[in-house]
């Protein structure tokens, strides 16, 4: 059984919680995603199903919630810090501890977001053959380095900006393998 909840959300309401979050970020969508989760939330405290019996259980199972409805690990961190009101350090904290305690159920979520990373590698120039990929939260670059580390492969350098690292090519091709896209040609062929 499915149930279709009105919540009211006004032009005012719609304006400030996009400035609470950013430009970047889409407040309708965040607004209609959070309604989503508290409906769901309050239902299961009802039937006893959603206890929490610390304020770090309920924000981490919101933050799963958040991650399961669709936002990237990159979007997470701003909106994390802009609902829970703490500073970005924090909330990179807890989206890393979520993610480690509810690894089964957003492993899927890493997955797609390392996969959307690797499908955007651009091959570098000069002396050293390999892959430019934009690492664009600490999780992805953290997940990438753990898989790299258990096949022995070498890891990715910094490039010196900012988000921006290099990858290896045999590093790039294991890590393809590895979420299951076929990996491109450093020479341009693929």
């Amino acid at each position: 059984m499915n149930m279709d909840v009105s919540v009211a959300f006004n032009a005012s309401d719609v304006k400030q919680l996009q400035a609470v979050l950013g430009p970047q970020i889409d407040a309708n969508n965040i607004a209609a995603l959070i309604a989503k989760i508290g409906a769901q939330e309050a239902l299961d405290q009802a039937i006893g199903r959603g206890i929490y019996r610390a304020i770090v259980d309920q924000r981490q199972h919101r933050v799963k919630e958040l991650i399961l409805g669709g936002i990237d690990f990159k979007e997470a961190e701003i909106v994390v810090a802009a609902l829970f009101k703490i500073p970005p350090s924090s909330a990179k904290r807890l989206i890393e501890t979520t993610v480690a305690r509810f690894d089964t159920e957003l492993m899927g979520e890493l997955i797609k977001a390392a996969t959307k990373v690797l499908r955007s590698v651009r091959p570098t120039s000069g002396k050293d053959k390999g892959w430019r990929v934009v690492l664009p939260s600490a999780l992805i670059k953290k997940w990438l380095q753990e898989e790299l580390v258990r096949a022995n492969e070498l890891m990715p350098r910094s490039s010196e900006r900012g988000s921006v690292w290099i990858l290896p090519n045999d590093s790039y091709r294991y890590l393809c393998g590895v979420v299951d896209i076929v990996p491109r040609d450093l020479d341009g062929k693929r």
